[in-house]
């Protein structure tokens, strides 16, 4: 059962850290050591998507016993989504979808942009309809398991339009730019139909919504859209075919949180002239300056936003000078439980 005491006073902070300029939070990404992959079989290892309820079934349980044993008091909410790979984003649009490496993937299907007037949203498309089902489904079984469901999260209208076009994409910006725009502009209606459809098929939660990350965030907001994209294509070229399609989605949203990658973090300046964009999160990427290097490159525009990221111990005991006057939401696996208790504390005390 949901310790509602406990509830409430994680609730609280999220909503002292979006309403002050400083504060951190920490998500401790290992805290029973062992027990987040008891009983787990893998997203391949089932017949998707015949099979979605015997992996919801699997997925539940897990995550109940992570619950059970967590006695970490961070700041990770008990929620619960669905996670069918990479291919939910963009399968709504039709053709097929493969999973393997515990993700899917959407195979193109707009061989050529002469088709983009034939591109139609398949609402009962089998592989998104799973998506939804399986939202609802939680919904059914919320008193049982104690796990609150949250939105699972979304692509940016960029990645979607690479999602079905394929790397041809990046070709088509210089030989047929008002082509790409069409595209762009019908997967930013395709991005609100499926972020509609999520948060209708969960609850809010103390005036706000529980995103995909296990955070809560403010008001009629949602998280994450992924910029993924933006990896592969120069700022320039971001801020003429990603910027204003991600930014017709932002204004349907009090609050956003987007996804880059470390690859992708030449974007910021662009991304952070978004109107309602609360919160950055950066993902590590190999070979790339780490998540939190790429925080003090861009520290003055990163300024009003809250960065979430993942950074080792070291890293958050080496630049806790740096963090004081910051907003952060940190990802960070102890080694040990009484790690994992020290970084409680010191987190705690540097904002009371």
């Amino acid at each position: 059962m949901i310790d509602r005491e406990l509830l409430e006073k994680k609730l609280e902070r999220y909503k002292r850290l979006f309403s002050s300029e400083t504060g951190t939070l920490l998500i401790t990404r290992t805290t029973t050591w062992g027990t987040e992959q008891s009983g787990y079989i893998p997203l391949e290892d089932y017949d998707l998507p015949r099979q979605w309820k015997e992996y919801m079934h699997s997925t539940i349980k897990r995550h109940e016993s992570v619950w059970k044993n967590r006695t970490i008091d961070d700041d990770l909410l008990p929620s619960i989504n669905p996670f069918y790979g990479i291919a939910e984003h963009s399968s709504f649009f039709g053709g097929s979808v493969s999973y393997g490496g515990d993700t899917s993937y959407h195979h193109p299907i707009l061989k050529s942009l002469d088709e983009i007037s034939t591109l139609q949203i398949e609402e009962n498309n089998p592989h998104y309809k799973m998506l939804l089902d399986s939202m609802a489904y939680l919904q059914e079984c919320k008193h049982e398991t104690n796990l609150i469901p949250s939105l699972r999260g979304a692509e940016s209208p960029l990645d979607i339009a690479n999602a079905i076009r394929g790397n041809n994409l990046f070709l088509d910006m210089y030989d047929r730019e008002d082509d790409v725009h069409n595209l762009l502009d019908k997967c930013s209606d395709a991005l609100l139909w499926n972020l509609e459809n999520q948060i209708s098929r969960v609850d809010a939660i103390d005036g706000g919504i529980i995103t995909g990350f296990g955070i809560w965030m403010p008001g009629r907001s949602v998280g994450h859209i992924s910029e993924d994209t933006s990896s592969m294509c120069s700022s320039d070229m971001y801020e003429r075919y990603g910027l204003p399609y991600t930014q017709k989605v932002l204004n349907h949203y009090e609050g956003v949180l987007v996804h880059i990658h470390g690859l992708g973090a030449h974007i910021l300046p662009q991304l952070c002239s978004m109107k309602n964009l609360l919160v950055v999160q950066i993902e590590a990427d190999p070979n790339q300056p780490t998540p939190l290097e790429i925080f003090k490159s861009n520290e003055k525009i990163l300024r009003d936003k809250i960065i979430m990221m993942r950074l080792e111990a070291k890293e958050y005991y080496d630049n806790r000078d740096f963090l004081q006057d910051k907003r952060t939401i940190l990802q960070i696996a102890p080694s040990c439980m009484d790690e994992a208790q020290e970084l409680v504390s010191c987190v705690r005390a540097m904002h009371k």
